[in-house]
């Protein structure tokens, strides 16, 4: 997910760290799409998991964290709680009606959703850029989906997922920024991940979908996506953008979408038709476009 901007600042060894965290947390995150594929489960139950698991290892550090200021009230944290569910919900399963290198590619689109949703949602309306920028990276979503026309209309739907996963991840972003300051960091994290739980886990008990009996390969990499990507890679994302500014680490997360496109083809043996890579290059090019010009000026100052 894109971080929010905290303001740069800190020692030098401090920023040296912050660099190091994130470099680590982009090959964390990348590795979500090769876990995911790699367990023998429904994509709901996946979902289900990976918060599931995160849930339990984030409460010891939410309850010991001090609650000096009251929380965000119960409608924001269900609200958010709801999209990150859906988020997962929807990402997860595109990951198995189209490539890894499309839904990657795809869902790397939300960062741009967030500076685009910002104007109507927090009254930060948004720059020329990023209408220049958004353009861009919709061009680009239209040329991987057309490329995908071919794969049929399971992969042209699975497209269109990461797309609703990447908006619904840019809204629970903007309710994070707009509960900023109200309590706990932590304590907020573990409840809204709590409520996508249980969020979860009524939709797969009320759709009869199978949450136990899976080999112990599907485990191993249920655990390896709570502790890997969704925990230490989050988790360092937001200790980097405490040192660095948002704009870079936001910009850094255009590896994400690289490095899983290499895994899959690697492992899978899953390499992209011709035509993604001109899409790729132009949800790139809104990245950078959106993201590049206040991160020079941020260094000018």
């Amino acid at each position: 997910m894109p971080a929010e901007d905290a303001g740069p600042g800190g020692t030098a060894p401090a920023r040296g760290i912050a660099l190091a965290s994130l470099a680590v947390a982009v090959v964390a995150v990348s590795w979500a799409a090769i876990l995911i594929r790699l367990a023998q489960a429904h994509p709901l139950a996946i979902a289900y998991w990976r918060l599931a698991l995160a849930v339990v290892l984030l409460t010891p550090l939410a309850l010991l964290r001090p609650q000096s200021t009251p929380g965000p009230s119960p409608w924001l944290v269900g609200a958010a709680g709801l999209l990150l569910a859906a988020h997962f919900a929807l990402w997860i399963s595109s990951l198995f009606l189209t490539s890894v290198a499309s839904s990657v590619m795809l869902v790397s689109t939300q960062p741009l959703f967030a500076a685009f949703l910002a104007g109507p949602l927090l009254g930060e309306p948004p720059p020329r850029r990023t209408w220049g920028a958004a353009a861009l990276s919709v061009s680009g979503a239209v040329v991987i989906a057309a490329g995908d026309h071919a794969g049929g209309a399971r992969a042209v739907l699975g497209d269109l997922m990461a797309l609703a996963a990447a908006g619904a991840a840019a809204v629970y972003l903007i309710l994070g920024r707009r509960a900023r300051g109200r309590g706990s960091l932590a304590r907020y994290f573990w409840r809204v991940n709590a409520t996508a739980c249980l969020v979860l886990l009524a939709v797969c008990v009320v759709g009869g979908i199978p949450l136990w009996g899976y080999p112990g390969a599907t485990w191993a990499a249920l655990a390896g996506l709570a502790a890997g990507p969704h925990l230490a890679g989050h988790g360092l994302l937001n200790l980097a953008v405490r040192h660095l500014p948002a704009p870079a680490v936001n910009l850094s997360l255009a590896g994400e979408p690289i490095l899983s496109t290499s895994y899959a083809a690697w492992l899978f043996a899953e390499a992209p038709r011709g035509t993604f890579y001109l899409g790729a290059g132009l949800v790139l090019a809104g990245l950078v476009v959106e993201f590049a010009p206040p991160l020079v000026r941020g260094r000018r100052r």
